[in-house]
């Protein structure tokens, strides 16, 4: 009976160090082992390097025209919502906070995302997938001097092209 308990406990034991050290070992150990999309709040002690990694802002990068940085906002979060159509992924009613590490070419590395108050639930498993699919695809239209990141809100449905195309002279 006492060597039952024995390899009982043993294995027991076992078990729970084998499931520890796998969360351990997933765990990222630099900024390069990062999911590329992640939730806001998780990976809290990378954050000071990617910042650091990350310093310029995309005002900086638009030579400080608040209207040039949210236009180029605007125009991601609705190539986002083009991005959603095409895959027949649903985004509206969707309200977000978004924090994105651009490369001085306009891609994407990483996306922080974390749904408000009041938004429409999606999986999150499903949610990460899309945005995943986002920033492999998405290159904004910009030459910057370094890597640069911008934090910002979205909901959808953006009328962003009506928006941007009520701006344009004659409409074009």
């Amino acid at each position: 009976m006492k060597q039952l308990i024995i390899t009982t406990l043993f294995f027991f034991s076992s078990g729970i160090f084998a499931i520890g050290q796998e969360s351990v070992d997933k765990f990222p150990r630099t900024i390069s082992e990062l999911p590329g999309v992640f939730q806001i709040g998780e990976y809290e002690s990378f954050y000071k390097n990617l910042y650091a990694e990350y310093p310029g802002f995309l005002l900086s990068e638009t030579g400080n025209n608040m209207n040039a940085a949210f236009e180029k906002w605007l125009n991601m979060i609705y190539a986002m919502e083009e991005h959603s159509n095409t895959l027949d992924f649903d985004l509206n009613g969707l309200k977000v906070w978004l924090n994105v590490f651009f490369n001085e070419d306009g891609s994407i590395d990483f996306l922080q995302f974390h749904k408000k108050p009041y938004s429409k639930n999606i999986d999150e498993k499903e949610l990460k997938a899309f945005f995943n699919s986002f920033i492999k695809e998405y290159k904004m239209p910009i030459t910057a001097e370094g890597k640069f990141n911008h934090s910002g809100s979205a909901g959808f449905p953006t009328f962003g092209k009506t928006r941007l195309e009520a701006k344009k002279p004659n409409g074009q």
